[in-house]
């Protein structure tokens, strides 16, 4: 029997390459297209360019050969969203039931639990991290697939979670293939690290999304806050700014949203931006150490925006500023624990 799990001749054995999926599926591209402009009723919203470029971004980066020659599609998400299009780039690897098989899930809130007070966590709340692996890490001799040390790092690797971004001879820079995969260990690492099942999770993403699409930015601050004061206290007692902006980018990924960091003008960036159908929000967020820095953080985040001219961009999508700032306090807030939450949110009108 010879292994080919890294062998480059078969690297694109189980997967679309780019020159496979717009040989064989142009047509059908075209009219997913026509069928999206449908359904959001707009006449060239979508063309076949701008509807691959989404396949790419959802659906493809997988790689699994030593050479890293090869960058494939899954092939259960493409032909799913071409079979139904009307259903925009879905999340289908995860509802397959691919997405979460119980193994994932049960060694995924070992690791979780063990490195809750942990610079680890970090680097997976960080959902662009890279790390560094071997064959052996990733293909390991099993004794037992209940083994107390089986590498984490394996099973998110052959489960789909991660996939090969580098490859040096035998060394491996490891990472989140795409967007679909991020929404999906976005939702797998939210329910785990709040303990709520997935119907209370699926209640807060209806009233965020709600929120945002109403710009009621008092009702998104409560329900975000809600989501955050479900993390225990030894998992974000440690964040500084750049671990809660991860934070809010697995919130945004969970609820629907294609958050990015650093939305760059000519004269700086800023900390977040997501959009929906019809805006794209710029976030500027601060932290404070205590409740009375708050005014001062949060009059420093829109002197920022406005200095930077973040809304001054090229988009057919109405432009919202919000100036956040996070109370990373030990004052001790209502429910008896150290406050750890969003202490503000305002809407910045450009100058």
């Amino acid at each position: 029997m010879t292994d080919l799990s890294f062998d480059p001749v078969y690297g694109a054995i189980v997967g679309y390459t780019q020159e496979e999926l717009e040989f064989y599926f142009k047509s059908y591209i075209e009219q997913a297209a026509a069928a999206l402009n449908a359904e959001h009723g707009k006449k060239d919203e979508y063309d076949y360019a701008s509807v691959l470029q989404k396949l790419k971004e959802h659906y493809d980066g997988y790689c699994f050969d030593i050479k890293h020659r090869w960058q494939i599609y899954n092939p259960w998400s493409i032909l799913s969203f071409l079979n139904r299009p009307y259903l925009d780039f879905h999340n289908f690897w995860l509802e397959s039931g691919g997405g979460t098989p119980s193994l994932l899930v049960k060694y995924l809130q070992k690791f979780i639990k063990r490195s809750a007070s942990s610079e680890e966590l970090d680097d997976f709340l960080n959902l662009d991290f890279t790390l560094y692996a071997d064959i052996d890490t990733l293909s390991p001799k099993i004794t037992s697939i209940d083994q107390e040390d089986f590498p984490i790092m394996a099973i998110l690797y052959q489960t789909g979670y991660l996939t090969i971004k580098d490859a040096d001879g035998t060394d491996f820079e490891i990472g989140i293939p795409n967007l679909e995969v991020k929404q999906a260990f976005a939702e797998v690492i939210l329910q785990k690290l709040t303990s709520k099942d997935k119907a209370t999770l699926i209640s807060y993403r209806r009233a965020v999304k709600k929120a945002a699409a109403l710009r009621d930015f008092e009702l998104l601050r409560e329900k975000l806050n809600q989501l955050i004061n479900e993390f225990s206290y030894e998992s974000i007692a440690r964040f500084n700014e750049a671990a809660f902006c991860d934070l809010f980018k697995v919130l945004l990924l969970f609820v629907g949203y294609v958050p990015s960091t650093e939305y760059q003008s000519a004269l700086g960036r800023s900390d977040l931006c997501f959009s929906n159908d019809d805006s794209l929000f710029i976030i500027e967020l601060k932290m404070a150490s205590s409740l009375q820095q708050v005014p001062d953080k949060l009059n420093e985040a829109k002197k920022q925006i406005k200095a930077k001219k973040y809304g001054v961009r090229l988009s057919d999508k109405e432009v919202v500023l919000l100036a956040v700032v996070i109370a990373n306090t030990d004052a001790v807030s209502s429910n008896g624990k150290p406050l750890r939450e969003i202490a503000a949110i305002e809407r910045v009108q450009p100058d």
